[in-house]
């Protein structure tokens, strides 16, 4: 094990926080930049739409474009949704 030493940041005379990941806007971040738990969780999140959406294209005829457009709305409103405050 290492111990990394660290300048301290300050903006306005405030000292701001070195954190390993954080949120922000739905999305992961991590201090190494590494994106890959970010992706991971979008991956899921079309994953979650598309098993939604594959009920309702067994029941109802839609040509492919309709199926994408869908998907694609879907997602939109599912990113939106996981905006909102609990």
């Amino acid at each position: 094990m290492y111990i990394v030493h660290r300048e301290e940041l300050y903006i306005s005379n405030e000292n701001v926080e070195y954190v390993d990941q954080f949120t922000y806007l739905r999305v992961i971040f991590s201090h190494t930049g590494n994106m890959s738990l970010a992706v991971k969780v979008l991956q899921e999140q079309a994953l979650r739409v598309y098993y939604n959406l594959l009920s309702l294209f067994e029941r109802v005829h839609l040509d492919i474009k309709t199926k994408l457009s869908l998907f694609d709305q879907m997602v939109a409103i599912n990113k939106f949704v996981s905006f909102m405050p609990s």
